[in-house]
C-alpha cells in the first residue's frame, strides 16, 4: 500500500478493536476512500515543503509499545531520529506547567542523571516540568521523545521552539497530528496515551490534585506500567498530587539512583570533580561541615530559605555526591 493511502486511512473510521487488529498484525482492513487520499496527498506536499517525515505503523521502526494504547496511531510525524524510539529503557517524566523551583530543579538533574546512564526520556514538551525534563535530557545524552498535541510544524508552546530544535539533533519530536494542526485542548489527554504507552514507568515531579498529569498515571496504570512519584512539601499545592500517588501506592524516589535501581539499571561510575559551591549550596555545606548532620528545619532555620529552596538545594549538593539522606529528613555530609 502507497503512503498516501496509509495517511488516508487516518480520515476514516475504525473500532478500537479493528485498528488495534491492523496495527498489531500489520495488515489494511479496508481501502480508504477517494476523497482521503486527496486529503493524503496534500499532507504530503506539506510534509514534504517542511522537512516533516512520516512513520506509519507499517514500518520496522514503528514502536512495539504503540501497539498497546486505546486507539494506536496509524501513522506518526516526526522530525528527529527514528531510533531512540526503539531504545529499551524508556522512563516519562511530567508534571505540571507551573513548577515550583524545586520542581524544575528535580525534574533537571533526573532527567540528566538517568540520560547519562543509557535512559531515554519522554515527555510532551508542555511547559513546567516537561521543558526542565526535555533540557535534562539534552544536557545528557540527548536522547529524549517529545511527543506534542498539534502538528509538529505548529510549537506549543511557542516559546520552546528553540528547546524543540535541540531535540531534533539527537532525540525526536513526533506527533500523531498532521502539519498545521492546532494544539486544541481535547488532543493533550490522547497525546497522553502515547507517553504513558512509550514509557516503562511514569515519574510524577509536581502535580496539584486536579491536574492533567493524573490522565497519563491513569492510561499508565491502565496498560500495567509502574508509577514513580517524588515527595514534596507538604505545604505546598504543587506536592498534592505526588504526595496523593504516593499515598496510594506509587514508588517513593528521592534520587535518580534509586529509580536507576527500581529499573535494574546499574549505575554508571562518574570521574569525580573539583565542585566550586555558591550561595545556599555553599551555606550548607559549610552548616554541616562545622554541625555535622541536621535535619532540613534546622538546615533551614540557618540559611535563612523557604523549604522548596533548600530541599532543592540539598538535592543538588546529593546529585553532586556531596550531602547524603539519611532518611527522616536528616543529611549529613559524605
Amino acid at each position: 500500500m502507497k503512503l498516501e493511502e496509509i495517511v488516508a486511512l487516518t480520515f476514516e473510521r475504525f473500532k478500537n478493536d479493528e485498528i488495534k487488529r491492523m496495527v498489531k498484525e500489520k495488515r489494511i482492513e479496508k481501502e480508504p476512500k477517494k476523497e482521503n487520499i486527496l486529503k493524503a496527498q496534500r499532507i504530503l506536499e506539506e510534509c514534504e515543503k517542511k522537512k516533516i517525515k512520516i512513520l506509519t505503523f507499517m514500518d520496522k521502526e514503528y514502536p512495539v509499545e504503540f501497539t498497546i494504547p486505546y486507539y494506536p496511531p496509524l501513522v506518526l510525524y516526526y522530525r528527529g531520529q527514528p531510533s531512540v524510539l526503539k531504545k529499551r529503557r524508556k522512563i516519562a517524566i511530567i508534571g505540571t506547567r507551573k513548577p515550583t523551583k524545586y520542581g524544575r530543579d528535580v525534574a533537571y538533574i533526573f532527567s540528566k542523571k538517568l540520560s547519562l546512564n543509557g535512559v531515554v526520556i519522554v515527555s510532551g514538551g508542555a511547559r513546567g516540568i516537561d521543558t526542565m525534563a526535555h533540557k535534562g535530557a539534552i544536557d545528557g545524552t540527548g536522547e529524549t521523545v517529545c511527543i506534542l498535541g498539534s502538528g509538529i510544524d505548529v510549537p506549543y508552546p511557542p516559546e520552546n521552539k528553540r528547546v524543540f530544535r535541540q531535540i531534533e539533533e539527537k532525540g525526536i519530536l513526533i506527533s500523531e497530528y498532521p502539519p498545521g494542526t492546532k494544539p486544541f485542548a481535547y488532543h493533550f489527554p490522547m497525546r497522553n496515551r502515547l507517553i504513558a504507552s512509550l514509557s516503562e514507568g511514569v515519574v510524577v515531579v509536581e502535580a496539584g490534585e486536579k491536574s492533567g498529569t493524573f490522565i497519563t498515571v491513569k492510561w499508565a496504570l491502565d496498560i500495567g506500567r509502574d508509577i514513580f512519584a517524588i515527595p514534596g512539601d507538604i505545604f505546598s499545592k504543587k506536592s498534592k498530587g505526588p504526595n496523593f500517588l504516593i499515598r496510594e501506592g506509587a514508588r517513593l524516589i528521592s534520587t535518580p539512583e534509586e529509580l536507576l535501581y527500581d529499573m535494574g539499571i546499574e549505575i554508571l561510575k562518574e570521574e569525580k570533580k573539583e565542585i566550586e559551591l555558591k550561595g545556599i549550596e555553599k551555606e550548607i555545606y559549610e552548616f554541616l561541615k562545622e554541625k555535622g548532620r541536621k535535619s532540613v528545619d534546622e538546615i533551614k532555620s540557618y540559611v535563612n530559605k523557604n523549604t522548596g529552596e533548600v530541599l532543592s538545594a540539598l538535592l543538588n549538593l546529593e546529585i553532586k555526591g556531596i550531602v547524603r539522606n539519611e532518611g527522616f529528613g536528616i543529611y549529613s555530609l559524605k
